[in-house]
């Protein structure tokens, strides 16, 4: 799985490679988007990267998949989390 191969970059320091190549994996396997646990993944890849806009616009995509209730629940939290964060910047 070539998602994977975004992971271990992301694990190994590269998050901005990551990042990068994960929305090339997404772009050019539109199936892989379907994928809750590797989007979310690379969501809070954004947060962490202080991207808060981008991980607030994917973490609202990811809400529309079909997820678990545990996934569900860490998605609304993020979500919560990340406009606090929107509203609060100067």
């Amino acid at each position: 799985e070539k998602l994977n191969g975004a992971v271990q970059l992301s694990e190994a320091g590269y998050k901005e490679s990551a990042v990068v190549t994960s929305k090339e994996i997404f772009r050019k396997y539109p199936g892989t988007k379907t994928i809750p646990s590797f989007r979310i993944y690379f969501a809070n890849v954004l947060a962490s990267l202080g991207l808060n806009d981008d991980a607030f616009d994917e973490f609202n995509s990811i809400k529309k998949l079909n997820l678990s209730d545990q996934q569900k629940t860490l998605v609304n939290a993020k979500l919560k989390s990340l406009a606090e964060k929107l509203l609060n910047r100067h």
